[in-house]
């Protein structure tokens, strides 16, 4: 038997990946701790001071919850992540420039006032044992590996979308057909929509909206009595400039058709008496695709009743045009104070739907995940790619194991940062508020409900399938209960990856074990 055993050995060289079956105790835990928390400044009144990790649980006071001290009669093995974050209430808030490239940066000052006041506390997570398995309330768990898109998918039809810690970002394309000037053919171009916070716009009402609003915040000598008049007759030009620059065309806009040589005009609208002209170089309409996506939002732009738009070249200089139409989205008042502050409510929350988190799983230039307007202009630029590619294959994946967990401490974050965005003031009750109301437990109670951590009864860590290589398709930010047969089939690259005979009977195809002979990157990539 022995040498049977000896000669099998001699001609499978292949051997367990022992370094990433034990690496689990290699992950930087903190680091995705940090991130969530580093989010909190996109508010200006808060300062993260320092987040570190408390593994002697003897160094550990009692845990108070809700105003309440908690202490389970039940075993729990636990770590704490304390948090020191320094508050300066404001009353007043100050509009600063948003997603703004032209704009000085600026080093982060701690601002201190009388009414500065410090924040600490503590939040309790699983503490891994044996590099295998939590012990919470008495019941032991195994953690599963979740596999999940490392960057955009197809998600169906025609459109791709993008997975934030936060929320998807989904970009639909549609066709259009648009006849030139001057009895030219007919052409086909591509318009797109940005589905985001439960809207669908046109992208280039983002980026418009955004230029106008830094427009509108510096101009000068206005007060509260002439400050809507000021903004309905400021007019600023470099508005066409820098949707230019940052989409990478040249299109040029008139309210009377032109005849320069080398050059294609289309109108916006069939009535010649209305809207405006806009021209491209005939080479660059022919071979650069940027241009002709462009010019296919540019001619398709709707208002949020789903009509629409006639513009002219006075209105697309107008940044209180931008504002209005852009408003309109997200909210039904109509007030224009009203309207400019849910404007840059907007623009804010586009600013943390990209954080540290998902720009490092982002495998892609930096320039192009700068923020979130630039990874808008990169899936409209390799579109086509990016729909192709296989949603099946693991090379377009990747696996996580503790991120996962963290969802529900962010999910929390976010929503109390937009509740704050929404406020006339950012006191120092409602900043406390904030943090007083965060249970330590939270990571913990809603952790041992998720699917991605199961019982784990085994006497001790040698069942390796179920204690070290479980994994499963499903989870937070993934698939739900309904799913797509094609997505419980088998895939190619599944070989020598992904057991292809251990299935879960009542979730076949989306819950298996990964081989032990799996072969990942330092950041958990198949590929």
């Amino acid at each position: 038997m022995y040498k049977l055993l000896k000669k099998y050995a001699d001609a499978n060289p292949e051997r367990f990946n022992k370094d990433f079956i034990l690496s689990r105790d290699k992950q930087d835990v903190l680091a995705y701790a940090k991130d969530i928390f580093k989010s909190l400044e996109v508010l200006d009144e808060i300062k993260v001071e320092e987040v570190t990790l408390q593994t002697s649980e003897a160094e550990m006071g009692p845990i108070k919850s809700q105003h309440h001290y908690y202490k389970s009669i039940l075993p729990s093995r636990l770590n704490s992540i304390h948090y020191k974050i320094r508050i300066t209430p404001s009353e007043k808030i100050e509009n600063i420039p948003i997603l703004d490239d032209d704009a000085p940066v600026k080093k982060r000052e701690m601002k201190t006032t009388s009414e500065t006041f410090i924040k600490e506390g503590d939040i309790y997570i699983n503490k891994l044992l044996d590099d295998c398995f939590y012990i919470n309330e008495g019941i032991r768990y195994s953690l599963v590996y979740q596999i999940i898109d490392n960057a955009t998918y197809g998600s169906g039809g025609n459109s791709v979308s993008l997975k934030s810690l936060l929320m998807p970002i989904t970009v639909s394309r549609k066709e259009v057909v648009t006849t030139p000037e001057y009895d030219l053919m007919p052409e086909t171009l591509n318009a797109y929509s940005v589905m985001l916070f439960r809207k669908d716009v046109n992208p280039i009402l983002y980026t418009f909206t955004k230029d106008a609003y830094n427009y509108l915040i510096k101009l000068e000598g206005i007060n509260d009595d002439n400050l809507i008049d000021a903004w309905e007759n400021a007019r600023d030009p470099s508005l066409i400039d820098r949707f230019n620059k940052f989409w990478g065309v040249d299109i040029q806009f008139s309210d009377t058709l032109g005849c320069e040589p080398g050059r294609i005009y289309f109108h916006n609208v069939s009535d010649k008496d209305s809207g405006c002209y806009l021209s491209v170089d005939e080479e660059k309409f022919k071979n650069d695709k940027m241009t002709r996506d462009m010019l296919g939002c540019l001619l398709n732009i709707y208002n949020e009743n789903k009509k629409k738009v006639v513009y002219k070249y006075d209105d697309v200089i107008s940044p209180w045009f931008w504002i209005n139409l852009t408003a309109g989205y997200f909210t039904k008042n109509k007030d224009p104070r009203k309207e400019f502050e849910k404007v840059k409510t907007m623009l804010i929350s586009l600013v943390r739907l990209i954080d540290d988190s998902t720009r490092k799983v982002l495998l892609v230039k930096d320039e192009d995940k700068k923020n979130t307007l630039t990874i808008l202009r990169y899936i409209i630029r390799d579109f086509d790619e990016l729909l192709k590619a296989d949603s099946q294959n693991l090379d377009n994946k990747r696996l996580r194991l503790f991120e996962y967990q963290f969802f529900p401490l962010r999910k929390y974050f976010s929503d109390q940062i937009y509740r704050i965005l929404n406020t006339t003031t950012h006191s120092k009750a409602v900043l406390d508020r904030m943090l007083s109301n965060l249970n330590p437990m939270k990571i913990i109670k809603e952790t041992v409900t998720n699917e991605l951590l199961r019982y784990y009864g085994a006497p001790n860590e040698m069942n390796l399938f179920s204690a070290f290589l479980r994994c499963s398709f499903k989870g937070p930010q993934s698939l739900n209960k309904s799913v797509n047969v094609i997505q419980r089939d088998l895939h190619p690259s599944y070989s020598g990856r992904i057991s292809l005979i251990a299935a879960a009977a009542g979730d076949p195809g989306l819950s298996s074990n990964l081989c032990p002979f799996i072969e990942v990157t330092d950041n958990y990539y198949f590929k």
